[in-house]
Parts: C-alpha cells; sequence; structure tokens
C-alpha cells in the first residue's frame, strides 16, 4: 500500500429554488392582464437583488458549465412583489 488518501470531500450538481419578498418589485396587475405572475429572462437576473446563497463548510463553488441544462435559470414575480429564481 503506498498511500491512503480519506479526502471526505465529494461533487454534486444540484437543483434548488429561491424565494424572497422585494416590495420594489411590486406591479399594477391592471397592467398586466390581472396576472398574478410574471416570467422574467434569466438574463434580468443580473439587474435584480438577490439572496446570496451558501454552504456551509463548502470547500469550493463552481458555477453550472454552459452547456449543462442547471446554467439556465427561471424568474417568476408572483403576487406583485414575491419573487421566485429557479
Amino acid at each position: 500500500m503506498l498511500e491512503v488518501r480519506d479526502e471526505d470531500d465529494y461533487s454534486i450538481e444540484m437543483f434548488y429554488r429561491e424565494a424572497w419578498r422585494d416590495p420594489r418589485l411590486k406591479y399594477s396587475r391592471a397592467k398586466f392582464k390581472n396576472k398574478t405572475e410574471i416570467s422574467l429572462h434569466e438574463s434580468y437576473s443580473n439587474f435584480l437583488w438577490h439572496p446570496d446563497t451558501f454552504v456551509p463548510n463548502a470547500i469550493a463553488s463552481k458555477n453550472p458549465r454552459k452547456q449543462s441544462i442547471t446554467h439556465r435559470s427561471l424568474l417568476r414575480i408572483q403576487n406583485a412583489f414575491h419573487m421566485k429564481k429557479t
């Protein structure tokens, strides 16, 4: 036996959803045909505040690969100012 390495670490690719309230995004439902939910293009993620997600005790965190299906995100404003990011 040359070397025993017990690193106790692993890699995962996961799906997660965040939800939060942002009163600054309140909109008039009358102007949007009384819709209770508005879907936004993922590029809006760069312009909107969203929670800083972290994993305690993580060794490293990497952005998903461009070709990965998980690279895409879905932004929705519900009930005037309740945000969901998937």
